[in-house]
């Protein structure tokens, strides 16, 4: 038997405690020590849960975004970038923090037109996949777009999840129509099929597709991220209730 053994903070060894159930003392510290362990093992159960626990219903942001067909209009100043890197609306927001509905009712775009938003290659491509890398596995419940102020604007669009980086398979998760937007431009919000995955595609084609382009402003994805329960809780739960474990055995001999 692996016997413990207590040092105060000078050193000195305080010694094994007595064996609960024999005597006064012994009970007492005995009572002590179980009382102990189970408030460890409650706060560290607490704080591993805490750790795997989904953080639902805010605004998660992609990594990358890439469009094909390639190009943009204008010398590269409408790039596909900036429908993901926030740079023409009115607040900014923090991926996995902050609120999906009340970000998506307050927050609008300048103009898509300005050179803030997306432009595809002047040459008559109106119908565009923009391929998503979130960098890690998300689940995905809604869309929002801000989307541009005349016919160039994205009509009908379809969004899918995709099996990996080749966006060879495809899942379809709704097709959907999107209004040419007002001034300010406020965002337009989707409800999509839930999905689980890391890759993402949006298939979007301009509301006039006799048009010379497609244009919009930027798009946000409400869902959630698991997080990795913190390992040195899970560690000191599985410890305190070894311990509860010992000190029942003990008391019971």
């Amino acid at each position: 038997m692996i016997s413990f053994e207590m040092r105060n903070w000078h050193g000195s060894c305080i010694g094994p405690a007595e064996p609960a159930g024999i005597g006064g003392r012994g009970r007492g510290n005995g009572m002590k020590t179980y009382r102990m362990l189970l408030a460890i093992a409650a706060v560290a159960g607490a704080a591993g849960l805490a750790g795997g626990a989904a953080r639902a219903g805010t605004i998660i942001a992609p990594v990358s975004v890439a469009a094909i067909p390639a190009g943009t209009c204008c010398g590269g100043a409408y790039v596909v970038e900036n429908i993901i890197n926030q740079s023409g609306l009115s607040a900014g927001y923090t991926g996995g923090v902050t609120d999906f509905d009340s970000f998506t009712a307050t927050a609008t775009h300048s103009n898509p037109s300005n050179g803030n938003g997306f432009a595809s290659n002047n040459n008559g491509v109106t119908t565009i996949d923009f391929n998503f890398d979130f960098g890690e596995t998300v689940s995905l419940t809604r869309f929002a777009l801000w989307n541009d102020t005349d016919v160039q604007a994205i009509g009908a669009f379809t969004l899918y999840a995709a099996s990996d980086d080749s966006f060879g398979t495809l899942t379809s998760l709704g097709s959907f129509n999107a209004a040419v937007a007002g001034f300010p431009v406020a965002a337009q919000v989707f409800d999509m099929a839930d999905a689980t995955g890391r890759y993402f595609r949006l298939h979007a084609t301009a509301f006039a597709p006799n048009t010379n382009l497609l244009n919009f402003g930027e798009v946000a994805f409400e869902g959630s991220v698991a997080t990795v329960p913190a390992p040195g809780g899970l560690a000191l739960f599985a410890l305190a209730l070894a311990g509860i474990g010992a000190v029942r055995r003990r008391r019971a001999a």
